[in-house]
Parts: structure tokens; C-alpha cells; sequence
């Protein structure tokens, strides 16, 4: 799992305009879990999908957060 997870952080890194940029990708147990936030639903299932379609869905643990950005 941790080949996986290590994919999935790389993955994400190279999306283009991803707001994600401060998820943390980790294995624990049998899981990969990912945690922050992201600032745009688009983002929050482009995350998804490429959580579950490197590492499967019943290996993900999803624990990221939609919070939109505030425009001043």
C-alpha cells in the first residue's frame, strides 16, 4: 500500500489548478487515508477519483473537507 499511497500524493500534486495542495496521503493498516481540504467540489472529486481509481474504493479512507475559499 505504501507504493499506492505514494502515488496517489504524486498524482495529486500534478493535478493542474488543484486547491489541495495541503492533503496528506498515509497508510494505516490495511487503508490509505487522506485528510485536509480542498476549496472547490470539482477539486474534492478529482481527489476522490484518484484515490479509488490508484488504490481502489474499499482501501480509501476519505477525510477531506470542501471549505470554498472566502473572496474579500
Amino acid at each position: 500500500l505504501s507504493a499506492r499511497s505514494a502515488a496517489i500524493q504524486e498524482e495529486l500534486h500534478y493535478l493542474p489548478n488543484f486547491s489541495g495542495n495541503k492533503i496528506a496521503v498515509q497508510v494505516e493498516g490495511g487503508c490509505i487515508v487522506l485528510t485536509g481540504s480542498v476549496e472547490t467540489k470539482v477539486d474534492f472529486y478529482r481527489a476522490l477519483n484518484v484515490a479509488t481509481d490508484i488504490a481502489g474504493a474499499d482501501k480509501i479512507i476519505f477525510r477531506v473537507q470542501h471549505i470554498p475559499m472566502l473572496v474579500a
